[in-house]
């Protein structure tokens, strides 16, 4: 099984439950792993995963204000599965970088695993 990954790409987005959230917005940074299993791929892009599209996908789903970065998963999930049904599983996590808690040093996030089988 071959496996394409994004790491550490950085986005400003409106996601949140909080009114302030939604207001100011917030850093969030997102890593995603495709794994899938094509054989010989050799210089033919058809029979991988485009990285670059990958990346579009995750900055279309992070321009859409959510409540919850659970919903974000799910939709990049969602997108990846109808542009490459080919792949094995996909590992989505997204962190917010400056969380709206009081005298809280750190960040917090999310990470949703999916696998598939075929049919």
């Amino acid at each position: 099984m071959q496996t394409v990954h994004l790491r550490d790409i950085k986005f400003f987005a409106f996601h949140g439950v909080y009114t302030e959230e939604k207001l100011t917005g917030n850093e969030f940074e997102v890593n995603l792993s495709v794994g899938f299993d094509q054989g010989s791929v050799g210089n033919d892009l058809s029979r991988t995963v485009d990285y670059v599209h990958l990346f579009d996908i995750i900055k279309l789903e992070m321009q859409q204000p959510r409540a919850l970065l659970e919903a974000v998963a799910e939709s990049v999930i969602a997108a990846i599965c109808l542009s490459y049904p080919f792949v094995k599983s996909i590992s989505v996590e997204i962190w917010k970088l400056n969380p709206p808690i009081e005298q809280f040093q750190g960040k917090v996030g999310i990470s949703l695993n999916k696998t598939f089988t075929a049919e």
